[in-house]
């Protein structure tokens, strides 16, 4: 797992319930999706 600084998110989706047929076996309670800005409109991210 990493960190991603709150001021490079664009968005965040929560997914609740079983997600396994879209994110593996493991996604059994709800899944967590983060949207990070684009590099390219703003300088400094990554």
């Amino acid at each position: 797992f990493t960190t991603v600084p709150k001021v490079d998110l664009a968005g965040a989706e929560v997914i609740i319930g079983p997600g396994a047929a879209l994110y593996g076996a493991d996604a059994t309670n709800g899944v967590l999706s983060l949207r990070t800005k684009d590099p390219l409109q703003y300088p400094g991210t990554t």
